[in-house]
């Protein structure tokens, strides 16, 4: 049935409303589809477009950019700002109206802080890469000094270190060779590369390594030198008994145990950075080895010495005399200048007297001595200083002991530090692709350059000092035979003892070298008493015919011991360099092991510094009649510095593999090259 005055669009209005509608939700779904993932824009450094479920992420990695950023140290290179800059700046900004924002503007008025812009190589800039940290370079130290020396270790020593006897021949008397490498480290420049400024990279945050960066281990590293080259890199333990932190990390460290081990490092630094060199009851005292100089052996040695010390005392009397007017006047220029002139005079006649075997350091006061020439002293009212912190100092003094050498081997030496690490406290801080940086808790450094070669001395020497060739009329020899008069050394309680002998071509060079049989306490005296726990054994009783209290009483008669010396060198000729019959001008032919033939003159091995040193150590050993006194509570394991756990005799293990990925070079006892 026809509806009338009804069009068709009308009866099929309802039909059309719903297709069109239809159409439209299907549009819809398509477009969805088809388009790309809905972004919003978000950014510091510029607007990016970033996808919904991704812009929280970004946003707070942005946040803690910003964060670092406000804890760099304000840029140092900042313009300098005009007088009244800050007004105008208020009054153009007066000028120019309320801003629209409902929030304040920070940073200078609306401009953004330079602390959070960076600074570039022209200086405000973009030139900071706020996306990333570069590890920095630990410094390598320099002034690398080396020196042999060579004593008996105290009994005591090894009475508290027992591991120390690995290192030391199985009965008393304990000599040895050692040699100690001095290094300076700059911790300012440490500092400026904890703080770049060549815009490439990030600063690192000051709160992460200011007062925090300690020196955790000085790695000591040596070549020998066999067979006409340098052999493989070396790493030295550390002598049994000082302080070593880095075993404590070895097994992973938490926040809170790495914050213990630099109160620990801070506490401990100078058993770190200078470990104590074993004391010796024989023998010259430890000196740093930039201190050491060339011997110098003087026939009128006696004389030389009475000499210099004459002069040391009136030095000593007259520095004592301007320190007390400074005292009384105040420190003049003119006081100052003579000061330092005496002071240097002072140290001058110290060192002449040690390069004539003379032990000034241990000379008590009435003696002529050098009580610390160099810096002032109690009478000039200077405290001592403490020492500054790691970071403010570009002269940090560091050395290490080798107790592993072999007599007559040459070796050269090298340094390292290790300091903590400022990235391991911020892993949160962070990018994804540098958390990796927080997984190290140390920093190794460079390898400082190689010191000088040092050769360490030989137990048993002998030099020729004299030689005859005899009567001869060309090549036939007549009235005497030829003969070469031998100095013969050898090494024993602290100091080399000496002989001559006459020998003849087709001799052995042998001596027997009488030494004074100085006396040693045995270990047992300075072991922990059992029945007493921290108190020693008592020591044995003295000879009952002898009362030590009585100054009169005779002094015991100096007992001696016999040392057969005997080399494999053999006297073959002695000549005379111009064949005639002046004896000054002999020369003698050794055949030395291998039968290597080697060219002996007197006068040449007089001059050689290994016979100067011998010659000197036999005067001073003459002398000797008693142990140097030490006080042994200086002796020992190295006190527990800070929170944690106490150290142990040294370190075990080896964090830091040598530089060509060998393991650690092991030594006695097992323990590792480290």
């Amino acid at each position: 049935m026809r509806l009338k005055g009804i069009n068709p669009i009308e009866q099929h209005v309802e039909k059309i409303v719903f297709v069109v509608a239809l159409a439209g939700l299907v549009g819809v779904l398509l477009w969805q589809l088809a388009s790309p993932p809905a972004t919003m824009k978000v950014g510091v450094r510029g607007q990016r477009d970033v996808e919904l479920p991704d812009a929280y992420n970004e946003l707070n990695r942005d946040a803690g950019m910003l964060k670092g950023e406000m804890e760099q140290p304000a840029p140092q290179d900042l313009p300098q700002w005009e007088e009244g800059t800050l007004i105008a700046n208020f009054q153009q900004g007066k000028a120019e109206g309320v801003a629209p924002s409902t929030q304040l503007a920070g940073g200078g008025f609306g401009r953004r802080s330079p602390a959070l812009t960076g600074v570039g190589p022209d200086g405000i800039g973009p030139g900071l890469d706020a996306n990333a940290y570069v590890v920095p370079v630990v410094p390598a130290p320099v002034q690398i000094a080396g020196a042999m020396f060579q004593g008996t270790v105290h009994p005591a020593e090894v009475a508290k270190v027992p591991e120390l006897g690995d290192l030391l021949q199985p009965e008393q008397p304990f000599d040895i060779p050692m040699v100690s490498i001095q290094g300076v480290f700059d911790g300012e420049e440490l500092k400026r590369r904890f703080l770049p400024t060549d815009g490439q990279a990030r600063q690192i945050p000051t709160a992460w390594f200011e007062g925090r960066t300690e020196i955790f281990e000085v790695i000591l590293e040596r070549q020998q030198f066999v067979s006409g080259r340098w052999g493989a890199v070396e790493r030295i333990a550390r002598v049994p008994g000082r302080l070593a932190l880095l075993a404590d990390i070895e097994d992973g460290v938490t926040q809170e145990e790495m914050d213990d081990l630099i109160t620990r490092a801070r506490d401990g630094r100078e058993a770190l950075r200078r470990p104590r060199a074993p004391q010796f009851i024989y023998g010259p005292e430890w000196i740093e080895p930039v201190d050491v100089v060339p011997v110098e052996y003087d026939p009128d040695r006696e004389d030389t010495i009475d000499r210099k010390s004459r002069q040391l005392e009136r030095a000593l009397r007259q520095l004592e005399r301007i320190n007390e007017r400074i005292a009384d006047a105040g420190l003049l220029p003119q006081l100052e200048r003579q000061r330092d002139q005496v002071r240097e005079q002072i140290t001058t006649i110290g060192a002449e007297l040690r390069a004539l075997g003379v032990d000034v350091e241990g000379l008590e006061d009435e003696e002529p001595g050098v009580p610390d020439p160099v810096e002032p002293g109690p009478a000039d009212g200077a405290e001592e200083e403490e020492e500054p912190k790691l970071l403010e100092d570009s002269a940090v003094r560091i050395w290490r002991h080798d107790l592993t050498v072999e007599r007559g081997a040459t070796y050269r030496y090298r340094l390292r530090v290790v300091i903590n690490s400022p990235f391991f406290i911020a892993r949160a801080s962070l990018g994804e692709d540098q958390k990796s940086l927080a997984d190290e808790p140390m920093l190794m450094g460079e390898a400082s350059e190689w010191s000088d070669p040092i050769t360490v001395d030989p137990r048993d020497l002998f030099f020729v000092t004299g030689a005859s060739a005899g009567a001869q009329i060309g090549n036939a020899r007549i009235g005497a035979s030829a003969r070469a008069e031998v100095e013969v050394f050898t090494f024993y309680k602290g100091e080399y003892r000496s002989t001559k002998v006459t020998l003849e071509p087709g001799d052995r060079v042998a001596a027997i070298v009488t030494a004074p049989d100085l006396p040693l306490p045995s270990i047992e005296e300075f072991e922990e008493d059992a029945d007493n726990p921290g108190g020693r054994r008592p020591p044995p009783p003295r000879d009952p015919g002898l009362d030590p209290n009585d100054p009169n009483a005779p002094l015991p008669e100096q007992p001696t011991v016999d040392l057969p010396v005997s080399l494999e060198y053999i006297i073959a000729e002695v000549e005379s360099t111009t064949g005639g019959t002046r004896q000054d001008e002999a020369q003698v032919y050794i055949v030395g092991p291998e039968g290597l033939v080697a060219l002996h003159l007197p006068s040449v091995d007089a001059a050689m510094q290994l016979y100067k040193r011998a010659a000197v150590s036999a005067l001073r050993g003459s002398e000797q009649v008693e142990p140097r006194r030490i006080d042994i509570s200086d002796l020992g394991p190295d006190g527990d510095f800070g929170p944690g756990p106490g150290p142990g005799p040294g370190d075990d293990r080896d964090p830091f593999p040598p530089p060509d990925g060998r393991p650690g070079e092991r030594g006695p006892g097992g323990r590792p090259g480290f």
